[in-house]
């Protein structure tokens, strides 16, 4: 009787086992690995939108901003009170890679709005602090008194305030938030009580008062940086963030394309500038050159009580562009179909509902230069001698003539033309006086030709072919060329 042995033998079962083994290892280092690339990955992109979060916001504070910017060095104290420094223009580092800053900065955006004849300032301020790395937001609000009255000449002096602080006198703490309205001593005092006392319209800063407190934007941000050196040209700020976490590391720089024109000028500088005039009246630039034959309309920013209706809008070269005579008011103006330079000056004067005159900044704008056009072609050499004989009636080749003869380009801005192709070059020509022109282009010089002026030469003219646009003859640009006779009498 035969035994039923069918099953695993016991090295086969040790084999099973071992690829098992291996496999599961395989299985649970893929998943491991996964799981780390996983974490890293996310770990980065928090980071990263923590971090253009942050961004999105500065831009926000920055990108309405009606009055003026400041970025400079601060001293952080107790409750993120600080003080400002010396005045940075640009720190921006256009390299990738991480960055840790040693010294606290601050950017200061001042933006104003004014009822009747009282300014409110509101100062939204970004403060680094260099030690906890930590990005603070607080706002200051102020009120000021506008100045009603000008006496002085220039419109200037008698309305004009006296700042009384330096930059670095501009400071906040978390005190200021409890001040009910009086000047706490680290406060911008931009009008001196003698000018109010003076009867010229002057004031002086009432109920400053911080309307944020001081908070944490962002944290682990290892430097602040930013631009304003393109403010006044190109109403541009940047900004930059470098934020490290976890030992990973980002850099995000930011454009704001400012929406008003602004300066860049000291908290105190923008508060004493201001709240002294009742109007203040700049261009708005358009974005890129104008071009010949435009018509454009520019536009105005304008500050305080300025009346709409005495706009009036001036060029300093008439021959480039000018305003709409029959409406000054428009600021349409018209630029020549042929530009005397390509560099136009204008500016604008008004005068505010009090009859104050005030003259905005003049701006320069700038036209294309025109595409040179060609106007006609000249040849290497204006004259051509040829020898005839003068015993019998002979035909001469013209292209064998001319063939030395080479063209180029007149263009209207007198500058060097391009060489001519001579296969788009047809010949225009008639007969003289013993000189016939024949259908074939050849020429007959008969043996009464060349005695004297009257029949000694021929004139050839180049009609051009090569420029589009030219439909008829008379439209194409075209030179000419003198051919004279030369006889060859033999006189025995």
């Amino acid at each position: 009787m035969r035994k039923n042995n069918k099953g695993l033998t016991l090295i086969e079962l040790v084999v099973t086992i071992a690829i098992i083994a291996i496999f599961s290892g395989v299985v649970v280092s893929l998943i491991g690995l996964g799981s780390n690339t996983y974490r890293a990955t996310s770990g980065n992109a928090k980071i990263q939108m923590e971090t253009q979060e942050a961004a999105d916001q500065i831009q926000n504070l920055i990108i309405d901003a009606n009055r003026s910017v400041y970025y400079a060095e601060c001293s952080v104290g107790e409750g993120y009170s600080f003080t400002l420094g010396n005045q940075i223009q640009s720190d921006v580092q256009e390299s990738s890679g991480g960055r840790t800053g040693t010294v606290s900065k601050a950017f200061v955006v001042c933006n104003e709005q004014k009822e009747g004849n009282i300014i409110t300032y509101q100062y939204d301020v970004i403060v680094w602090d260099a030690n906890s790395h930590k990005i603070i937001y607080t706002s200051k609000e102020a009120t000021a008194i506008a100045g009603t009255e000008d006496n002085s000449e220039s419109g200037e002096g008698a309305g004009e305030p006296a700042s009384a602080n330096a930059a670095s006198d501009f400071a906040f703490s978390e005190n200021d938030a409890t001040g009910g309205g009086e000047n706490q001593a680290n406060d911008i005092v931009p009008f001196s009580d003698e000018e109010s006392e003076g009867g010229q319209g002057t004031s002086q800063i009432n109920d400053s008062k911080v309307v944020v407190a001081p908070a944490v934007l962002a944290e682990d941000i290892t430097d602040f940086c930013a631009d304003t050196t393109l403010v006044l040209s190109d109403q541009i700020v940047r900004f930059q963030l470098f934020t490290e976490k976890s030992g990973k590391k980002i850099n995000v720089l930011n454009t704001v394309n400012l929406r008003n024109p602004i300066k860049v000028s000291a908290p105190d500088e923008s508060f004493g500038s201001a709240a002294a005039v009742d109007g203040t009246i700049r261009i708005l630039v358009p974005s890129k050159p104008l071009k010949p034959g435009d018509v454009y309309t520019f536009s105005t920013y304008t500050v305080g009580d300025v009346d709409p209706t005495t706009i009036r809008w001036y060029s300093k070269d008439h021959a480039t562009g000018n305003f709409q005579s029959s409406d000054l008011t428009l600021g349409k103006i018209f630029i020549s179909e042929h530009p005397a330079s390509n560099i136009l000056t204008i500016y604008v004067k008004a005068k505010t509902t009090s009859g104050r005159e005030i003259t905005s900044n003049e701006v320069t704008i700038t036209i294309e230069k025109p595409a040179a056009e060609v106007t006609g072609i000249e040849p290497s050499q204006d004259t051509v001698l040829l020898a005839v004989d003068a015993t019998e009636d002979r035909s001469y080749d013209l292209k064998t003539i001319l063939k030395n003869i080479e063209w180029t380009e007149v263009l209207s801005d007198e500058s060097a033309g391009n060489p001519v192709d001579t296969s788009k070059i047809t010949w225009n020509y008639q007969s003289e006086n013993g000189i016939i022109v024949n259908s074939d282009g050849s020429v007959t010089v008969q043996t009464t030709a060349g005695t004297d002026e009257s029949n000694s030469s021929l004139k050839i003219t180049a009609i051009y072919d090569g420029v589009v646009g030219s439909a008829s003859n008379a439209e194409k640009p075209s030179g000419s060329v003198i051919v004279k006779l030369v006889r060859l009498d033999i006189i025995e």
